[in-house]
C-alpha cells in the first residue's frame, strides 16, 4: 500500500520541478560572493586612482586593467594575491585583517605590490623593490618612495643612498631594474 502510494506521489511531481526549486533554493541562500570583472571595493578607491596618476606619470599610459580588487581572507602569510584566469580575468584579493591593522604606508606598499604582479605582469624581484616577496623597511620606503615606485614603473636609474657597497674596489649600477657590481 505505502509503496502505491509514493509511486503515485512520484508520477504526480515533475522532477525538473523538484530539481529546479532546490537550485533556487541553493542558489538563494548560499553565502557566495561573485565578484564581477573591474569591481573595485571601495576601501581601494583612492589607491586605485592614485596608482593610475603615477602610471599615466611614469609610463604615459592611462590604460585602466580590468582587475577587480576586492578583500577576502586569506591563509598566512599571505596578505595579498594577484589571481589570474586563463579568460584575461585579474582579481586582487586582500586579507582584511591584516589591511585593517596596517599603516597607510604599509597599505600603499601592499597595493602597489600587487598592482605590480596584476597590472605590470611583474613577478618577486630583488630585495629593495615593493615587488620583493616580504615586507619592505617603512623606514627605507618612506624615505625613497620616489625611487620605490619609479623603479616599479621601470624608470629608474638612481642608484638609492640605502644600497651598501662593500669596502673593495667596486661600483655599483642599475641595469635592467637589477644591481650589478663590476671591477673598476
Amino acid at each position: 500500500m505505502k509503496m502505491k502510494m509514493i509511486k503515485k506521489i512520484l508520477h504526480s511531481i515533475d522532477i525538473q520541478f523538484i530539481l529546479y526549486g532546490c537550485l533556487i533554493w541553493f542558489v538563494g541562500c548560499a553565502s557566495f560572493k561573485t565578484i564581477s570583472p573591474g569591481y573595485i571595493d571601495d576601501e581601494f578607491l583612492d589607491y586605485y586612482e592614485y596608482y593610475q596618476d603615477l602610471k599615466l606619470k611614469y609610463i604615459n599610459k592611462d590604460i585602466r586593467p580590468n582587475i577587480s580588487i576586492y578583500f577576502k581572507s586569506l591563509e598566512r602569510p599571505s596578505v595579498g594575491r594577484c589571481v589570474v584566469y586563463y579568460s584575461g580575468d585579474r582579481y586582487i584579493e586582500i586579507d582584511p585583517k591584516h589591511w585593517y591593522n596596517s599603516t597607510k604606508t604599509e597599505r600603499w606598499i601592499i597595493f602597489l605590490h600587487e598592482m605590480g604582479h596584476c597590472d605590470l605582469n611583474r613577478g618577486h624581484d630583488d630585495p629593495e623593490t615593493v615587488m620583493q616577496s616580504y615586507v619592505v623597511d617603512l623606514l627605507k620606503f618612506t624615505d625613497n618612495e620616489e625611487y620605490f615606485v619609479e623603479e616599479l614603473f621601470g624608470v629608474t636609474e638612481k642608484v638609492p643612498s640605502f644600497f651598501k657597497v662593500d669596502d673593495s674596489d667596486k661600483f655599483m649600477y642599475i641595469v635592467d631594474k637589477g644591481i650589478v657590481f663590476l671591477d673598476e
